[in-house]
């Protein structure tokens, strides 16, 4: 005789989070770059529930990027938390995007039970290399007045990356 549902107990409960829950990246523009997230999956079993479980995980990014999960399957025997990571590639070239992680984890067989985390991913857009216009201030001497001076900057880095800049300034000789 079979038992009634009712003796069978409440079905497994699967909840996953990824950290950080929202990222800014900035890229140079012309290699891809890695972020890795740090995820945990939690399964809650019934109290007399002394099945085997696996949980499956998927990651996808809605931008298209590549992205992998690892380990990509679970196994808990008991209520508890396991770790995973989640590796996402933003392609060479890639600024000013806004795309969203989501990581999906599945119990299958007979209490199929389904849960999902996801995270935002702001790339900042890339400065390309070149040439530009900056404007100086500069403090006189002995803090005297603020002068701006129009200057030519050549930029070798990123949007958001620090930079230095040398200005020498010449002074006009007087005549004799």
């Amino acid at each position: 005789m079979a038992c009634p549902a009712a003796a069978i107990g409440p079905p497994p409960v699967l909840a996953l989070e990824l950290v950080p829950a929202s990222t800014d990246v900035d890229t140079n523009g012309t290699a891809a770059v890695s972020i890795v997230f740090n995820g945990t999956a939690t399964v809650t079993l019934g109290r007399f529930d002394r099945s085997t479980y696996t949980v499956s995980l998927a990651a996808s990014v809605d931008a298209g990027w590549v992205c992998s999960v690892s380990p990509s399957t679970m196994t808990f025997s008991d209520s508890g938390t396991q770790k995973f990571n989640c590796t996402v590639e933003i392609p060479p070239a890639t600024g000013n995007v806004t795309a969203n992680l989501t990581v999906d984890g599945r119990i299958g067989g007979a209490f199929s039970t389904s849960a999902s985390a996801s995270s935002r991913i702001q790339v900042d857009s890339p400065l390309a290399a070149g040439r530009g216009r900056v404007t100086v201030n500069v403090q006189g001497p002995a803090g005297g007045d603020i002068i701006p001076y129009l200057a030519t900057a050549l930029v070798l880095g990123a949007a958001g990356a620090s930079w230095l800049a040398y200005l020498r300034f010449f002074r006009k000789k007087k005549a004799p």
